[in-house]
């Protein structure tokens, strides 16, 4: 065992090796999630079926396949993509290809590689945005090693990886940079090439940089850094945040067309039609804080969207007892990286309800709020719920 491998060894020790955090999760933010991303990337089917869901720790295969799909951060796990881009960087100028840890020839490399960086567990554990951040990096090429996957109890796994790579490529292409980055599938890999082969965790260091670990290696993300007792915070999961990163730095960097349209999955553009009653329960049950609902000296209201941090759950249109908003698939790139703090999708006078008096749009209809209004028109409490009803 390697120095910086037998640090993170022992920094896990007590741990759990994964689990989802019911704090952070869609189901446990809000009971109206839809959400199955988890679950059907599982390929162990170790994810139960309640929500929030758990782990079945003698179940799971640790292969962190989950990792990259959750949406808001609420599975955790040892953290192998961080280490394998810190390599991407120290190999800069370089032809490098990625292995899993189980793969049988590390030693053989494709035509033209110059390093190889083996990661713990599956590559399932990359994300769209790992490989949109590699394909961006200054690297000569980058090569998934998928030929040993039909001989891997992992090998189900396959698809999922080569579609998460398609879909990184397609975001790619907008700027002629998706022959950077492809997978090998079969064939022959020659012989020992002789070439450099890193273990992400433990990459060769100099003695300068044996002072720097904590730098270099950024400790690992295990449940025990935190605790499931924390509280949520709303922020982007580490693979969308690497994917809004990378498109934006591409977008300030690099000349696009005008009118070039996202293709990457999880982007979205909201609308606020004029039946919004500026009851801001969209923005309060929104778990990015993509949705902002703003008030002025009680007499002005406005809706900020913020379509980087969007993460498509619809909770908002779901909760929203007069149907308002709307969502539209694969905004123009624009529209997502425009500069502005945020787009203003509604805005308008704040009035007061002529029943109870809480704040509304002032331009509601009969002037009540959505209570008011509801048991106005159904005056003996039988009502349809604003929202679906998903039947046991």
């Amino acid at each position: 065992m390697g120095l910086l491998s037998g640090i993170v060894e022992l920094a896990s020790v007590g741990r759990s090796p994964i689990a989802i955090d019911p704090a952070r999760c869609l189901h446990g933010l809000n009971q109206l999630s839809n959400c199955e991303a988890c679950r059907q990337v599982c390929p162990a089917g170790a994810i139960s079926e309640e929500n929030p869901p758990e782990i079945d720790l003698e179940a799971c295969w640790i292969c962190r396949a989950c990792l990259p799909v959750c949406p808001v951060d609420a599975i955790r796990a040892h953290d192998n993509v961080t280490p394998l881009m810190k390599c991407g960087v120290r190999a800069r100028g370089h032809a490098i290809d990625v292995l899993c840890d189980r793969h049988p020839e590390p030693e053989k490399a494709p035509h033209g590689s110059e390093v190889g960086i083996f990661i713990r567990g599956c590559l399932a554990a990359l994300g769209v945005g790992a490989m949109v951040e590699l394909g961006t990096m200054d690297l000569k090429g980058i090569v998934l090693r998928l030929e040993h996957c039909k001989d891997c109890e992992l090998g189900a796994l396959q698809p999922e990886i080569e579609g998460r790579l398609e879909a990184a490529k397609s975001i790619l292409q907008a700027w002629n940079q998706a022959d950077h980055i492809s997978s090998l599938d079969k064939g022959d890999v020659g012989v020992d090439s002789g070439r450099a082969v890193w273990d992400a965790e433990n990459p060769p260091v100099s003695r300068r940089e044996l002072f720097q670990l904590s730098t270099l290696l950024g400790g690992p993300s295990g449940v025990g850094d935190e605790g499931l007792d924390a509280p949520p915070r709303q922020h982007l999961a580490p693979d969308r945040q690497r994917i809004v990163d990378a498109l934006g730095n591409l977008y300030r960097t690099q000349q696009t067309q005008e009118g070039v349209a996202i293709t990457a999955p999880g982007f979205f553009q909201l609308t606020i039609s004029e039946a919004c009653t500026a009851c801001g329960n969209c923005s309060r049950a929104c778990p990015t804080e993509a949705l902002l609902y703003q008030e002025r000296d009680e007499k002005e209201f406005r809706f900020l969207f913020m379509p980087q941090m969007c993460i498509g759950c619809e909770l908002c249109m779901r909760i929203c007892p007069v149907e308002a908003i709307g969502i539209e698939h694969d905004p123009d790139l624009a529209n997502v990286y425009s500069g502005d703090p945020g787009w203003v999708l509604r805005q308008g006078y704040i009035g007061r309800c002529l029943k109870c008096g809480a704040p509304i749009a002032s331009e509601t209809p009969h002037g009540l709020c959505t209570l008011c209004e509801s048991r106005r028109n159904n005056p003996f409490g039988s009502r349809k719920p604003p929202y679906p009803v998903k039947k046991p």
